[in-house]
C-alpha cells in the first residue's frame, strides 16, 4: 500500500493539469492533499478520475477556501466527523474497506488559529483511533524542535509529540532515524533560506510494523507545481487487485 500526501498550494490553479500527472507518477493507492479548493477541485477530480483514481472525497468548503481531499483507487466511506473544534474544511475522515485501513486528512493551523483546541481535539479523535488500522496525514503546520525547524521551542511541537506519545509513529522518521530532510522553505530574494518538515503521516501500531518506506519527494517543489514538496508512504499488506 502506498499513500501520498501532499499540500498542492492554494487549490493549484493553472498548474492542475501538472499536479495531477504527477500525484499519477507516483502511483499512491490513496493521495491525501491539502490547500485543496472545491472550485478547482472539479478540476482536478476530473484529472485524477483519468489516471485511475475515481473515488474521491472532500472536506466541505466554501469557494477560495484551503481544505482537505482524499483520492484513491479504491472505494471511500465517509466517516462521521469527530474532531468538532478543527473547522470542518480542515479535517476529513474516511475508510477504505479494499485496503482495511482508514485515513484522515489534516490540515494544521497557524499562529492565528485557536491552536491548542484544534490539537487537543484531533488527540481526542486519534486516541479512539489508535487501536485500528489508522494513517493520520497532511500539512501539520509544525513537527518537532530543532530537527524539524530552526526554532526552540517550534510552533505547536508539543502537540505533535503528544500524538507519538499515544502510540502514533512519525512514518518518515522511522524510516530515516537521524536524517534530517524538510518539505517546505521560507523564500528570500528567490532563494531557500530556513527548511522545515511540516508534512507528515503518523501510522497506528497496527500499521507500524508494515512501514517499508517512507520519503519526500523534491523535485515538484522546485518545479514549482507547489511550494511543499510531496512525502509518500508504503507499506507492506494487503493490497487489492481489483475494486
Amino acid at each position: 500500500m502506498k499513500v501520498l500526501t501532499w499540500n498542492i498550494r492554494h487549490g493549484g490553479g493553472s498548474r492542475i493539469p501538472a499536479i495531477a500527472a504527477a500525484i499519477a507518477a507516483h502511483a499512491p493507492d490513496v493521495a491525501i492533499l491539502t490547500e485543496y479548493r472545491t472550485v478547482a477541485g472539479r478540476v482536478l477530480r476530473d484529472r485524477l478520475r483519468d489516471a485511475g483514481y475515481p473515488h474521491v472525497r472532500e472536506a466541505p468548503m466554501v469557494a477560495r477556501q484551503n481544505g482537505v481531499a482524499v483520492a484513491s483507487r479504491w472505494p471511500l466511506v465517509r466517516l462521521r466527523r469527530r474532531s468538532p473544534l478543527v473547522p470542518a474544511h480542515r479535517w476529513l475522515e474516511v475508510h477504505c474497506p479494499t485496503l482495511g485501513a482508514s485515513f484522515a486528512a489534516f490540515y494544521g493551523p497557524l499562529e492565528e488559529h485557536a491552536f491548542d483546541s484544534w490539537w487537543t481535539s484531533v488527540r481526542k479523535v486519534v486516541a479512539r483511533r489508535v487501536k485500528s488500522p489508522f494513517l493520520l496525514a497532511g500539512d501539520f503546520n509544525t513537527g518537532l524542535s530543532v530537527v524539524d525547524a530552526p526554532r526552540d521551542p517550534f510552533y505547536c511541537a508539543h502537540h505533535f509529540q503528544a500524538l507519538q506519545d499515544l502510540g502514533m509513529c512519525d512514518a518518515w522518521r522511522s524510516q530515516n532515524p537521524g536524517a534530517r530532510d524538510y518539505s517546505w522553505f521560507s523564500i528570500r530574494g528567490g532563494r531557500e533560506i530556513n527548511g522545515f518538515r511540516l508534512d507528515h503521516a503518523l501510522v497506528s501500531p497496527a500499521l507500524t510494523g508494515r512501514l517499508t518506506r517512507a520519503h519526500y519527494s523534491h523535485a515538484e517543489r522546485k518545479a514549482g507545481l507547489s511550494d511543499h514538496s510531496i512525502l509518500i508512504v508504503e507499506l507492506d499488506g494487503r493490497r487489492a487487485v481489483t475494486a
